[in-house]
């Protein structure tokens, strides 16, 4: 979330100026990528001048830093809000959040497609950053269902953690990659059936049992 400082919120237009970089940015990112991206096409659409920028974000790195910490926030709060509806069989829990994360994709995609592209596609001088933060994504994110699981559902010699976090960073890859494929399109079209293919998969496996037992 765009966050102000006590003395920029006592000043009006100092917050509207950060609000349009903000929105200049993220869009130029959204179109560009990092790389690409253009100071001067950022500063001419938030209709600021490069000092300004630079006053407010030290360098494009530190811009693009702050517009993906954004979305992943911004994500982060949106999941943890409807954790109360969700089931406590885990792969049940899954399904749902696989197709609230596509919702919230199809409402917001310039946001999600940022996070997308920065996690499967890092640029070289971000890889390290970028990195981290999908760790701490990570760890953000498993504690939520460990706590909303019940045990029960599952086989009493697994280690519930780590069958969570094998779950979801299977699925999570999944759905980053669709995420990135549907982000330039006008309307992205993920259809929440190929998840549950997915899903079918984790849960019940891909051998045939009978045929590698008669083997």
């Amino acid at each position: 979330m765009l966050e102000f400082t006590i003395q920029e919120r006592r000043c009006p237009l100092i917050m509207e100026k950060k609000e349009r970089i903000w929105h200049a940015a993220l869009q130029q990112f959204y179109d560009k990528g990092f790389e690409a991206a253009s100071t001067n096409q950022i500063t001419k659409a938030a209709g600021v001048s490069k000092g300004i920028l630079f006053h407010y974000y030290t360098d494009k790195k530190t811009l693009y830093l702050s517009i993906v910490d954004d979305c992943i926030e911004h994500y982060y709060k949106k999941l943890v809000s409807q954790m109360n509806n969700v089931s406590d069989d885990l792969f049940e829990a899954l399904q749902q959040l696989s197709d609230l994360k596509i919702q919230l994709f199809r409402e917001e995609p310039i946001r999600y497609g940022i996070v997308a592209k920065a996690f499967l596609d890092s640029p070289s001088a971000l890889r390290d950053e970028l990195q981290a933060r999908q760790q701490k994504w990570k760890e953000m994110s498993i504690p939520l269902l460990v706590e909303k699981v019940d045990r029960k559902h599952l086989r009493a010699d697994i280690n519930m953690k780590l069958a969570i976090e094998f779950v979801m960073t299977a699925l999570e890859a999944i759905l980053l990659k669709l995420m990135s494929n549907q982000a330039d399109r006008k309307q992205p079209d993920i259809p929440s059936l190929q998840m549950e293919v997915y899903i079918d998969m984790l849960k019940y496996g891909v051998y045939n049992l009978q045929e590698e037992e008669k083997a």
